[in-house]
């Protein structure tokens, strides 16, 4: 690992302006760029330790020499951005007790550097999304406050202080093309990020409009308003295998399906075990796909559960019916953007044993690096393993779903959805512990969708807030812009749960 003292940087400066520590303000370390490949070097500005005092610097859990700050608390170095495969490496900076985390996104090799980050000893951290704009362009914060902190403030040279009291938050730059400094007071302790100002292209004049013959001129048309926010519907556990008898319990999927045609949803996310047995393309072809497919095939966003991957070829048939709709074979999971959020679908296969999804899996720094990387005000995620449930049959707490459950709370992610249990439960915000948390994660289990229904135990999993196991039924999930609506709506059309949120 590279590490150049600060006498070997003359074109770093300390700058007062990070500001003296004081017991009620927070170290500050400051990482540019956040997201960088592997072999490129980052720089960290710290301000706001004791002075004269020796820093351990970790990247990646490797330890780097020691250096000391100066006189105002502060320090500056670069370090090289580690190998390996992309995935998020926390960049740990300590005094003593006083310790911040900042988070470096490798990215993959020739890729540029993205980003600035400004973290706090107090659990704040601020993101700069894009250090490059063009002239009066935005500048976009992405802010998570540590506990019982005050609201970050950011301003360019010549303005006043914006407190960022939103999780995501626009500025706008300088009129004049150059290299701005951008202040970020964060926890008392003031840093700076530079951001590219490039000039605005000088807009094409348009051609002349040939002369047209006088018309009629129609009236006005109605404000037609905002447009309507995405809906997203999700269920999993569907469709049996071909030929199988339609019960009042059992093989409801073509009845499921129809009701999803009624909501008109904008997307469908099918949460795994898509189609028993074993998923092969000709049980695809012989039952989801008449079902399901033809009346809805162009809004299905699937992830594969285990059934899928009993074919004993890599679930096979599922990447063959879905196609690019799935993602790469290789990996199962991707992204989309519905609305103004951010939706990350993930591939928990046979409970992870065919595909990692653990800490430290190339999944699990996916996710961590889509998340970090992300500008979207509100996130949702969805697997087909639930990380807890009422359920006997699955068990109530799933620690293979850790890896996933962890990096989706740690990076700010709202919702979760999963199937797997053949039941509808909501759970309160979770912590990454599955403790109630106000401004947690919350979790939707939602595995009613036409195979069969399992009961719940008699004793319920801490959080859960609503079970329902006799009737099958999909969530519909309302994208607003800061918020979220929820309905479970059963076969027969009737609501049997419905809520709204505010994303974290």
């Amino acid at each position: 690992m590279l590490r150049r003292p600060l006498h070997a940087l003359p074109a770093l400066t300390l700058l007062a302006a990070f500001g003296v520590a004081t017991p009620a303000l927070g170290a500050a370390v400051t990482l540019q760029p956040s997201q960088a490949a592997p072999g490129a070097t980052v720089t960290l500005r710290g301000a706001g330790f004791p002075a004269r005092a020796s820093v351990s610097l970790h990247v990646a859990g490797r330890r780097l020499p020691v250096l000391r700050t100066g006189r105002a608390g502060a320090f500056a170095t670069r370090v090289a951005v580690p190998a390996g495969r992309p995935r998020t490496a926390p960049v740990v900076s300590r005094v003593g007790a006083v310790r911040t985390v900042n988070l470096l996104t490798v990215r993959p090799r020739g890729t540029g550097g993205l980003g600035a980050q400004v973290a706090t000893s107090r659990g704040s951290r601020v993101r700069v999304v894009s250090t490059e704009t063009a002239a009066q362009g935005p500048v976009t914060l992405r802010v998570r406050r540590g506990p019982r902190t005050a609201a970050p403030a950011a301003w360019f040279p010549g303005g006043r202080p914006v407190a960022l009291t939103a999780r995501i938050a626009t500025l706008a730059a300088p009129a004049a093309p150059r290299r701005a400094r951008l202040a970020l007071r964060v926890d008392g302790t003031t840093a700076y990020v530079w951001i590219a100002i490039a000039s605005r292209p000088a807009p094409t004049p348009p051609a002349p409009a040939p002369p047209q013959p006088l018309a009629a001129v129609p009236p006005p048309a109605a404000d037609a308003g905002p447009p309507a926010p995405p809906r997203l519907v999700a269920v999993g556990d569907v469709a049996c295998q071909p030929g199988a008898t339609t019960t009042a319990t059992a093989c409801r999927h073509a009845q499921v399906a129809a009701l999803v045609g009624t909501l008109a949803p904008d997307a469908v996310a099918v949460l795994g075990d898509v189609q028993y047995e074993e998923g092969t393309l000709a049980e695809f072809q012989g039952s989801f796909h008449p079902t399901w497919g033809t009346p809805l095939g162009s809004l299905l966003r699937p992830v594969p559960g285990n059934h899928e991957y009993q074919d004993g070829n890599g679930a096979a048939g599922y990447f063959g019916y879905f196609g690019a709709t799935a993602g790469d074979p290789a990996k199962g999971y991707y992204a989309f953007d519905l609305g103004g959020w951010r939706v990350l679908a993930l591939n928990t296969n046979s409970n992870c044993t065919t595909l990692a999804c653990g800490a430290g899996s190339a999944q699990e720094q996916w996710l961590r690096a889509e998340l970090a990387a992300s500008a979207a005000r509100c996130t949702a995620a969805y697997w087909h393993h639930p990380r807890f449930s009422s359920t006997p049959l699955i068990g109530r707490s799933n620690a293979a779903m850790d890896g996933l459950w962890d990096a989706a709370h740690d990076g700010g992610a709202d919702v979760v959805l999963a199937g797997h249990a053949h039941n509808y439960e909501r759970f309160a915000p979770l912590d990454a512990n599955g403790a109630v948390a106000a401004g947690g994660l919350r979790e939707f289990v939602v595995g009613s969708g036409g195979k069969s229904l399992h009961p719940f135990d008699a004793t319920t999993v801490t959080g859960s807030e609503v079970r329902i196991d006799d009737a099958f039924g999909v969530l519909e999930l309302t994208l607003r812009d800061g918020a979220y609506d929820w309905r479970f709506v059963a076969e027969d059309g009737s609501v049997r749960d419905a809520g709204t949120q505010s994303c974290r």
